[in-house]
């Protein structure tokens, strides 16, 4: 069952919006999708988890940009 809703929330929610904006941001204290969103990754989507270092995920995310 918890697969089903993560492929839901991935393919229904994240993915249309990161397709539509071109970038998305999960705020997630607890998180509960951060598996979900390293699974986004792939060569044209880029993941930078902030929730290690902030400076560390801007340095990436400047990179990535």
């Amino acid at each position: 069952m918890a697969a089903k809703l993560s492929e839901f929330v991935r393919d229904n929610v994240f993915m249309p919006r990161l397709k539509k904006q071109g970038c998305l941001v999960v705020y997630d204290p607890d998180r509960r999708y951060q598996e979900l969103c390293r699974s986004m990754g792939s060569e044209s989507v880029r993941i930078v988890d902030a929730s290690e270092s902030s400076l560390e995920s801007r340095r990436a995310a400047l990179h990535g940009l």
